[in-house]
């Protein structure tokens, strides 16, 4: 009887240390989670008024069924036209990048808003109007150059071999820095014709003490069983064993 209560305590107190160190992780996981208004609103956050601005968008999110969640954002990205640029994906974690056309940024951030889990909203803006500007005049510039000094290989008769030579490392020469400059422009466009939003999914695990805690009664229950199982037929020869004893000392008395 001593036995059994002493192996009930130490039930209860495994259960009990399970229990605090369990609520003691939710909690910690849980401590940046803010509720999270699933109502729609409406999103200006697209609002460049002739600027050249570069959008950014970062959301947090955290649900029971984050592969749902991820897909239905994945198929509401691509109904917009847009794509993802990057991923990673764990077990209970998974990071998305898109890219998604920036005339369907306010409408994706309101299809977002209005999911239950999303969090932590941050909106960052880079104007790049006057390096936009900057590209543009450089170009015209190289482009205007560049003209003058075909011009003068095409329409001068008086050059020597050396001279249109020169001419012809001239032109080559701004003609590089013309494709640099495109290539900026090109990415400038790039960003500024699609913005990225990033979301980070996270698994609510609240529940996962609730797993981990019948997993190791199952385990438990699984010992105890083997080591009956094991013990069982000693234990019958031993019984068997101390009645056969106990009778033949009966009958010697």
């Amino acid at each position: 009887m001593k036995k059994i209560l002493n192996f009930k305590n130490v039930l209860f107190v495994l259960l009990f240390v399970f229990v605090i160190m369990s609520l003691a992780s939710c909690g910690g996981s849980n401590s940046t989670r803010r509720d999270y208004d699933s109502s729609p609103i409406v999103n200006d956050v697209v609002e460049s008024n002739g600027r050249k601005v570069v959008y950014n968008i970062s959301y947090d999110y955290e649900g029971k069924e984050i592969k749902n969640t991820i897909k239905d954002v994945k198929n509401k990205i691509v109904e917009f036209g847009g794509y993802i640029s990057e991923s990673r994906d764990q077990e209970y974690y998974s990071m998305y990048y898109y890219k998604v056309p920036t005339d369907k940024v306010n409408e994706l951030l309101d299809y977002i808003d209005s999911i239950n889990g999303f969090y932590n909203k941050t909106v960052n803006t880079r104007d790049v109007t006057s390096t936009y500007s900057s590209v543009n005049s450089t170009l015209d510039r190289l482009n205007a150059k560049k003209k003058i000094y075909e011009d003068e290989l095409n329409n001068n008769t008086s050059l020597t071999a050396d001279e249109k030579l020169r001419y012809l490392d001239l032109i080559e020469g701004i003609d590089d820095q013309i494709q640099d400059y495109y290539s900026k422009k090109d990415k400038l466009e790039e960003e500024l014709d699609y913005s990225t939003v990033s979301i980070c999914y996270n698994a609510d695990r609240s529940d996962e003490w609730i797993k981990r805690f019948g997993t190791v009664m199952l385990d438990l229950l699984k010992y105890i069983g083997v080591t009956v199982a094991i013990t069982a037929p000693f234990a019958i020869a031993g019984v068997i064993v101390f009645i056969v004893i106990k009778k033949k000392k009966k009958k010697e008395e």
